[in-house]
């Protein structure tokens, strides 16, 4: 019961995102050989808010590739509220510069059929 509460909370903030942002994908799980992983990203078109889904479908088949969103470089910092459904409704509040958003961060899944949902929010002062 706690798990889909907090998942129809996650749905709600980030319903305007998903229906009217901008889809970036990042990691395709029907191109390359591996198909292991899947990522997306839906953008705010006036760079407002951003959210990130990233999935680990089957045991890893190969190195990582980082999660980037170019789309972001050279923009104030970001709070990322980062959401694992599987592992509890606590979520991990972090902070990122553009830059960083922008070079990639670390794949942050290693088991097989695991989710994240990043939610970035414009941080209020600048990020690391």
């Amino acid at each position: 019961r706690e798990v889909c509460s907090a998942a129809v909370g996650i749905a709600r903030r980030t319903q305007a995102l998903v229906q009217q942002g901008r889809l970036v994908r990042l990691v395709s799980p029907v191109e390359g050989e591996d198909r292991s992983r899947a990522a997306f990203a839906y953008l705010a078109d006036d760079n407002a808010g951003a959210v990130l889904f990233a999935y680990q479908l089957e045991e890893p088949a190969g190195a990582a590739p980082p999660l980037a969103l170019p789309d972001l470089a050279g923009s104030a910092g970001w709070t990322a509220t980062v959401t694992d459904l599987d592992a509890g409704v606590a979520s991990q509040v972090s902070e990122f510069s553009g830059d960083r958003l922008a070079s990639g961060i670390a794949w942050p899944l290693g088991l097989a059929l695991t989710a994240q949902i990043w939610e970035l929010a414009p941080a209020s002062e600048g990020a690391p």
